[in-house]
């Protein structure tokens, strides 16, 4: 996964982001559809990535340290994922989203 693994980092940041900002605390974990879970309580829409998010969740954790090498077509829709959800994301933290 190499490179890729950044972007999934910045969904967690966000997330961790967007926990922060309505004050919610959370654990010291990698586990997207968690943070997503605490979320939910204030922000049901979102519910809406959860299926992006379980997609990632295994990236998040698994590949977050060089060794394991992921499919080049599994790291293509990835990419994917993370680009939509950093548009989602930023706009929810009232970013720029380009």
């Amino acid at each position: 996964m190499k490179g890729n693994n950044f972007s999934i980092e910045w969904v967690e940041k966000y997330l961790k982001a967007l926990l922060t900002m309505n004050e919610i605390e959370f654990p010291k974990q990698h586990d997207l559809e968690e943070l997503l879970s605490l979320l939910l309580k204030k922000d049901p829409f979102l519910a809406t990535i959860r299926n992006d998010l379980e997609k990632l969740t295994p990236y998040a954790v698994r590949f977050r340290y060089p060794g394991d090498e992921v499919p080049a077509k599994e790291v293509n829709e990835a990419v994917i994922i993370t680009k939509c959800l950093r548009i989602i994301l930023r706009k929810k933290l009232g970013l720029k989203t380009k």
